[in-house]
């Protein structure tokens, strides 16, 4: 291979080929974990007690989940232009060089290919699926722990019901009290699962 060849071969490969199709499946990990991520945060948003949106309270009242989406399949097809990169090495124990080789591979379009007057047509196309899927096992169940403190116990009791968490009141204490809440356990802020006591205690 001549020196002009590999001067040009540097000059327009993106990456070595296992560098290429490494970070095409890193790309794929980062959009399913955004993924992931926007129908978490929506399904904590509606189940945050203490959120004024109207619309956001009636889905909760109906038991809404927010869709979880997967990609179960990707399927790249790039137009690309491969370069062979061969280097040699010689030890005192070998009388001929070992030569090595790498696979460049750069995905063509309008631009190198006028550059450097390739002869062949741009193209580049990703193709991937997106389906629904149910939510992961738990997800269905979270919730956040409201803040309770300076509440009475009967607004407490209404807030824990709706969101689906049981409490423990004090010893005389009825659900119906109008005495005011001291401290709670666990703390609010925290995620917790349906069915989870919340402890209260009252001044």
């Amino acid at each position: 291979m001549s020196n002009n060849s590999l001067d040009f071969m540097k000059e327009i490969m993106a990456a070595p080929l296992g560098e290429l199709i490494s970070s095409i499946g890193k790309g794929v990990g980062e959009a399913q974990a955004a993924l992931d991520a926007g129908s978490l945060a929506q399904t904590l948003e509606i189940y945050n007690s203490e959120n004024k949106d109207e619309v956001l309270n009636m889905l909760k009242s109906i038991g809404y989940q927010p869709t979880f989406y997967v990609l179960p399949e990707t399927e790249v097809e790039a137009q690309v232009s491969f370069a062979i990169s061969s280097t040699s090495t010689s030890t005192p124990s070998l009388s001929n060089d070992i030569s090595r080789s790498k696979i460049y591979a750069t995905p063509i379009n309008a631009g190198n290919s006028n550059r450097f007057n390739l002869d062949i047509n741009a193209m580049a196309k990703l193709k991937f699926k997106i389906v629904p899927v149910p939510p992961p096992d738990g997800v269905s169940g979270l919730r956040i722990i409201p803040s309770l403190i300076d509440k009475t116990i009967a607004q407490a009791v209404l807030v824990l019901n709706t969101i689906g968490l049981s409490y423990q009141l004090p010893d005389g204490v009825s659900e119906t009290s109008t005495n005011i809440i001291k401290t709670q356990t666990p703390d609010s802020g925290t995620y917790t699962q349906i069915g989870t006591t919340i402890q209260l205690t009252v001044v």
